[in-house]
Parts: structure tokens; sequence; C-alpha cells
């Protein structure tokens, strides 16, 4: 039935929006997007993808001063439901969303329609970190290595690590630990998840009686392990704000 669920979800959307548009007037809280300025014939720089990546190089590049910076995004203005972290579910496979759905396994998501699931990537302001749930996670080091080794100098983990500390402002415990892989000052507010369910408590040490360790999801190691979870800090910030 997924034209009823699409219904359902549409009217959910629009009551959810009712209720916060009045919430945020309340707060005096306004969209950031509503000055804009007339698009030149001539720019210093196109930046290509307003996500986490390019909208942090495209304010970067703003701060010269005098070069003039365009960030191009298909999509259009975070929606009303993006500020609240609970409501993600609702920008799945919405008009914030590309739509996009996994390639029908043969091994994995046997219990779903065509045995595929969404695979919700942000066509918006502020790209996915705008839907995501907070959730904040860098690629895998061995990707960025076995980039390098294709012929890609300059894309090997040790090599991209200071521009995401760089682009990062941690708000969790600064230590020598965390200093390796984690950065202050930067426009990403990162920290470590504030709550956690029962469930998840009990997911972590399910993890740690099969031998598996706690960690930093952006930290040394990704793999044979459980991770703890960091997340964008305060209401549902993303690189759109």
């Amino acid at each position: 039935m997924p034209e009823m669920r699409t219904l359902v979800q549409s009217m959910m959307v629009v009551l959810v929006r009712l209720l916060l548009s009045g919430i945020l007037k309340e707060v005096g809280h306004t969209h950031p997007y509503h000055d804009i300025h007339p698009i030149r014939p001539v720019y210093d720089f196109i930046v290509v993808g307003g996500g986490s990546a390019g909208a942090v190089v495209a304010a970067r590049l703003a701060e010269e001063g005098t070069w003039r910076v365009l960030l191009l995004e298909s999509g259009g203005e975070a929606p009303l439901e993006s500020h609240v972290p609970g409501l993600n579910l609702l920008l799945s496979q919405g008009d914030a969303d590309w739509n996009y759905r996994t390639v029908p396994g043969k091994q994995s998501f046997l219990a779903f329609t065509d045995d595929s699931i969404p695979y919700p990537r942000g066509r918006v302001a502020g790209g996915s970190s705008t839907i995501n749930a907070l959730i904040y996670v860098r690629g895998n080091r061995r990707d960025f290595d076995n980039w390098e080794a294709m012929g890609n100098p300059g894309w090997s983990y040790k090599d991209v690590l200071p521009y995401f500390k760089k682009a990062e402002n941690y708000h969790g415990e600064f230590n020598n630990e965390t200093a390796r892989y984690h950065g202050r000052g930067g426009p990403l507010s990162v920290e470590p998840k504030r709550w956690r369910s029962p469930v998840a408590y009990g997911f972590l040490k399910a993890g740690q009686q099969l031998g598996f360790k706690v960690v930093d999801p952006n930290g040394e190691e990704q793999i044979d392990s459980v991770q703890q979870g960091q997340e964008s800090s305060g209401s549902q910030l993303h690189a759109g704000r």
C-alpha cells in the first residue's frame, strides 16, 4: 500500500508544518535563506552541492571578503520538521529526499518489499545533514586510502583528516586521544550523544559481551567494534544553517 503510506505521510507533514510554523515564529526563528542576493554573471568560485562539504567550502571561501562565491543546491529550503530530530522519519522519502532505494539484496532486507529499503539522501539546503537525525559519521579510512592507491594523490585518510578536524567544532571531552581525530572552532558542531534509549544501552552491552569495543565512530577504528554514536549538537543543526 505505498500510495496510502505516501498520503498519510503527506497529511502528517502538513499538520506538523502548521504546528511548527507557529512555534518557531513565537521563538523568533526565521530561515537564513530569505536574504538572497541577485545572481551575478560571473563568480570567482562555484561550489556544487550544499551539503556538509559544499556548505563549509563555500563559507570558508566567502570569509575572504572580496571573492564572489556561488553555492548551488538542487533542493530548496530546509523544511520546518527538520528542526526537530525526532521528526526525521517524516523527511525520508519526502520532498527533501532524493528518494533512492538500495539495490535488492539476496541475503539482506528479505522482509522488505522487493528486498530493498529507502536510502535517504538529502535534496535540500544542508544536504543529507538536514535529514539524518543528527548522525555524524565520517567515511571509513580504508576507503580514502584505497582512493589514493587507485591513483588519486592527496586522498588518503591521513591527508584528509586535517580538513575533517578543521571543519569540526567538537563539544565532547577534549584530550590527547580525541584531539587526534577531532577539532574545535569549525562550522560543524559535533558532540557525543546526550541520550540513549534502554535498547541502545542493551545493544552496546551485547556487543561488549561478544568481545567488541565501544568506540568513537570518528576515531581510529570503525570495524570490529560497536559505535557509541555522535551527533550535531543542539536542535537539528545542519550544514545549511
